[in-house]
């Protein structure tokens, strides 16, 4: 995937982009830039945090909203047709 190049081949500038993102100084980023992992994949395990994370938004917010059936909503097909290892969500 061309994300996953550039990170590894531009660490530096993977790095500042980021940091910029983030709204964090860049050395605040450098600190656990290896500890991160960029690869694009829909796992059971991506799914999962999702879910947690849309409990928890709904929870905050304080809403009488439902969470939303994020595996309903996921669209595995183009990532499966580019390379069907990178997904093990159905």
């Amino acid at each position: 995937m061309k994300a996953e190049s550039f990170v590894r081949k531009n660490r530096s500038q993977a790095i500042a982009i980021t940091a910029k993102a983030l709204e964090v100084e860049p050395a605040k980023v450098e600190g656990i830039w290896d500890t991160l992992s960029f690869n694009v994949n829909l796992t059971g395990s991506l799914l999962r945090q999702l879910s947690l994370l849309s409990e928890w938004i709904v929870e905050e917010v304080k809403t009488d909203a439902a969470v939303p059936d994020l595996k309903g909503r996921l669209m595995s097909e183009p990532l499966s047709q580019i390379d069907r290892s990178r997904v093990s969500v159905q």
